[in-house]
């Protein structure tokens, strides 16, 4: 696949994440210390998601992964890795590169 079809997005450097029971928290640094409007509490999916936007991922390997970790079909796996990599860019945790 192209590019252009199958994209690669890597995480912004200035991220913090934090394991707290089942749940992993992105914390973004930068702007208002007390703007937590793009603070992401992630389940089990969305977290391995996250680890798989390295900058040398592309779409298709973060969905590969999703399917290979949960019980899930492709068609799910790629609307939920579209849906919340588009939150991620919205809230500029993550790029396309």
């Amino acid at each position: 696949m192209s590019s252009m079809v199958d994209p690669v997005y890597r995480q912004q450097k200035r991220v913090v994440t934090r394991h707290v029971v089942d749940e992993t928290l992105l914390i973004p640094i930068h702007g208002a210390v007390d703007d937590m409007q793009h603070l992401f509490a992630m389940n089990s999916v969305a977290d391995c998601i996250w680890k798989t936007i390295d900058g040398e991922n592309r779409f298709s390997d973060i969905v590969d992964s999703v399917c290979a970790t949960f019980s899930v079909d492709r068609s799910e796996a790629a609307r939920d890795v579209k849906d919340f990599i588009e939150e991620l860019i919205a809230a500029n945790l993550i790029v396309r590169i």
